[in-house]
């Protein structure tokens, strides 16, 4: 131990960090058994002298601390001769000492694991190191596993009298247990919590080792713990040598305005070229150097700028910015805004960005809190490009890079047309951004999982109201700031805004890709009614296209009765509405759940079309839902898009459905009907196999998907003579038609007969005939309670239930 410690510790500790005393491991050796805080163990290299046999030489050593409290273990020294740290290429490490070692360490924290009951092994084994490059461990921790975890690291004291240690880097092992970055397999990260109670173990027992009473306030403690609570998702950066080290500086703390100026002309006059989405350079001078920081009035403005020194001799020289964030903290809404993230070209790909985003996150919350929002920031915005309206050749980045990047940031973007306020006096408003949201523990979730793997529906979501006060406020203060006469409420895209966000309560943050935005808005009926819209929907899609094949319409009133009160019917029309511009004043639609101030205000050259509809009823007894109509505009140049949009809403409403019934683990399955009477050949419709194809003049071309298309949304035929129940009263007659269903994870898990499937390829898999049976018995109870018809006695569904009672399973095959 000696020798390993004057030799490798002692030599190491010299100009790079503080010496761990000898005196320290001695007392932890010391600790009674079922006393212990922590293991330490000491793993020697030793071989034998080449002058004498006898002589036992330590030629490299590993100090490992393992810390039962929060299941995981520190290599606090990994120290070899240099000739075996520095390797020419990746096979140099094959089988040798350093690799041999590592092995052994952590074969050693594993089985320390296990002994204190956690079977799996050690959650996560760390490193400490000099961030000083200097030293050249980087590469060489790299290559043997090791990822730099992303955080400003301070350690604990080792010895009494010393301060904090700053001038660590801390690694992580890259175990099989290293989770993913969800969605991409080449990034990873460490969870929140696993590394918080880490660094809390560590903390707590380095204070018990040196016996001082350790305070929770202490302030490298706590601003340690707060940089690691502001992201769920804390992620490892590869170890590299890099020439120079920056830092962090926030100009509102510290402002020099030369700086200021040559960060605006080298890097944003360079990398936003579009002069409509740069803030002018005046407006950063005063905004930076306002104190009133308690002001609820204005924006909080702070520009975060990545600074480097060199020495000049004995004088620092003149500081190199190699990149900048720039961000807004509105205390009204409690939100923040990064406005401008840029880098320069010669620093990218080192993880800047990302650095400079966590100090931006890190500082909200610190303003939030400091403001009496002991919570911290309620949601932080990003603004970024849009892929249909910014090219390329337009950006200095490619918009769809610059966007990956941001995701895997973990930014979101709102499902919401969203446009920017003007800038400046005489500046115009810019209506090519996206408007993303930072992902933290406060954003609020969706409820239900997805039915299918096929479905990546949303998982979080914005209040409406906390994105209408956030845009309100932006606009104010824009408005304010630039001296800009008049007032947003008299702006026609701000109040195109707040038309969109009253529609809504719950605004979706969707994973790429982004685009620009769907074209479209999607509501449902059942959570926000409007009368007007309904009407104009089942005008002019419903009508129609039950006329092209002669069906029968159940009366419109029992829709508005539904939805409209606490109906026995759990009925939802989901409508897809599209905002756009024209000159013609009676276009415009008149929401009768909108304001009589908005509906005053509102610009008569925005007018709100129905582009395409969703009609499902969700039924309880038996916990299955039918989708009844998906009909969508032949016009539309996203078609197919908005089928899917329209078919994932509505699964993700579905699941709601359940769970709110009490059916935690969501619905059973999702059954539609293909209508199997052909359409009528005339001048307007056409024949077709199955969803059959409308054109209703010039005005609206509203469609079915046809068969191929529902092949390709992955559904399946019951194989059963299905008949849909009657609708009407004055003809109660039933309709022979093709009953499908979506094939959910929840419906291919009903198969496992191989041999099945390779007599009959075309069975997909099979439903239990008691699940067929009950949802089409309660199906046709509820419709044909609503023509007072006496099902029971009804041939065709007499005949269906004789079908079922002759099978034990109902086969669903493919569609052909």
């Amino acid at each position: 131990m000696f020798d390993y410690y004057n030799k490798f510790v002692i030599p190491y500790c010299k100009n790079n960090v503080t010496l761990e005393p000898i005196t320290r491991w001695q007392k932890i050796f010391e600790q009674e058994q079922g006393e212990e805080i922590i293991e330490l163990h000491l793993i020697l290299a030793l071989r034998w002298s080449e002058k004498t046999a006898s002589e036992l030489q330590v030629t490299g050593g590993i100090t490992l601390e393992y810390y039962p409290m929060s299941n995981c273990a520190l290599l606090r020294h990994f120290l070899l001769p240099p000739k075996l740290t520095q390797k020419t290429n990746e096979n140099d490490t094959k089988n040798s000492l350093d690799k041999t070692m590592l092995s052994r360490a952590i074969s050693i924290a594993n089985k320390s694991a296990q002994d204190s009951g956690c079977l799996s092994g050690v959650s996560a084994l760390f490193l400490e190191t000099s961030s000083d490059p200097k030293y050249g461990f980087h590469e060489w921790f790299n290559q043997l596993g090791f990822m730099q975890v992303d955080i400003d690291f301070t350690s604990p004291p080792i010895i009494p009298e010393q301060n904090s240690r700053t001038n660590l880097l801390l690694g992580v092992f890259l175990s099989p247990n290293i989770p993913h970055m969800p969605d991409d397999d080449q990034d990873y990260y460490l969870p929140n919590r696993l590394l918080a109670d880490f660094i809390d173990d560590m903390w707590r027992t380095s204070y018990k080792i040196n016996n001082i009473i350790f305070s929770e306030e202490n302030e490298d403690f706590k601003l340690l713990l707060d940089r690691i609570d502001v992201r769920e998702k804390v992620p490892l950066l590869a170890l590299t040598n890099q020439s120079e080290i920056w830092k962090l500086v926030d100009l509102r703390d510290d402002y020099d305005e030369e700086l200021l100026i040559e960060f605006y002309n080298n890097l944003i006059l360079a990398n936003f070229p579009l002069e409509v989405e740069r803030e002018p350079l005046e407006n950063w001078i005063k905004g930076v150097q306002t104190k009133n920081s308690m002001s609820s009035t204005f924006s909080e403005l702070h520009i975060v700028l990545a600074l480097s020194w060199s020495l000049n001799g004995n004088k620092l020289s003149k500081p190199v910015c190699g990149g900048g964030i720039v961000f807004d903290y509105y205390p009204v809404t409690n939100a923040g805004l990064l406005a401008y993230l840029v880098v320069d070209k010669v620093c990218r790909g080192q993880g800047m960005a990302g650095k400079l985003v966590a100090r931006a996150v890190e500082c909200l919350e610190s303003i939030a809190k400091r403001r009496g929002q002991l919570a911290g920031c309620n949601v932080i915005f990003l603004e970024t490009n849009s892929t249909s309206k910014v090219t390329p050749q337009q950006d200095v980045m490619d918009p769809r890079v610059r966007q990956i990047v941001y995701y895997k940031m973990g930014f979101r973007m709102l499902d919401f047309k969203y446009v920017m306020a003007p800038l400046g006096a005489g500046m115009e408003k810019c209506d090519f951004l996206l408007l993303t949201v930072y992902i933290t523990s406060r954003i609020p979730t969706f409820p239900a999982a997805p039915l299918s793997k096929m479905w990546r529906q949303p998982k979080h979501y914005l209040p409406s109201q906390l994105l209408l006060n956030f845009i309100w406020q932006e606009w104010k203060s824009a408005f304010q700031k630039a001296n800009i006469p008049g007032n947003p409420d008299n702006d026609p895209d701000f109040l195109l805004m707040v038309e969109q966000l009253q529609l809504r309560d719950k605004i979706p943050l969707l994973g790429l890709p982004w685009g620009g935005g769907k074209p479209w808005q999607l509501v449902d009926l059942y959570d926000d009614y409007d009368e007007d819209l309904l009407v104009d929907f089942h005008q002019k899609f419903i009508v129609p296209y039950a006329r092209a094949i002669e069906e029968e319409l159940e009366p419109i009133e029992n829709w508005k009765q539904a939805l409209k009160a606490d109906d026995y019917r759990d009925l939802h029309v989901i409508l897809a509405l599209n905002f756009e511009e024209t000159d013609h004043v009676e276009s415009l639609i008149n929401l009768s759940n909108s304001s009589d101030e908005i509906k005053k205000n509102l610009p008569t050259e925005v007018i709100m079309n129905i582009v395409g509809g969703l009609v499902y009823e969700y039924y309880e007894k038996t916990n299955c839902a039918m989708i009844s109509y998906m009909l969508v505009d032949q016009n539309q140049p996203q078609k197919k898009l908005l089928e899917l949009d329209l078919l994932q809403q509505a699964l993700v409403f579905l699941e709601q459905n359940a769970i709110a019934k009490g059916n935690i683990a969501g619905a059973n399955a999702i059954f539609s009907e293909v209508d199997l009477t052909p359409v009528l050949k005339n001048d307007k419709f056409s024949e077709t196999l199955a969803f059959e194809e409308i054109a209703r003049g010039e005005i609206i071309n509203p469609t079915q998907i046809d068969e191929e298309e529902v092949n390709k949304l992955e559904f399946g035929k019951v194989d059963l003579n299905y008949f849909s129940p009657p609708v009407s009263e004055s003809c109660p007659k039933a309709r022979n038609s093709l009953l499908i269903i979506l094939l959910t994870d929840r419906v291919l898990s009903q198969f496992d007969d191989e041999n099945l499937s390779k007599e009959n390829p075309n069975i997909i898999c099979y439903l239990p005939t008691s699940l067929i049976r009950s949802f089409i018995s309660t199906l046709w109870e509820t419709e044909c309670k609503l023509i007072n018809y006496n099902y029971k006695q009804n041939p065709n569904y007499l005949d269906m239930i004789k079908e079922l009672e002759t099978k034990e399973e109902v086969n669903i095959i493919k569609i052909q």
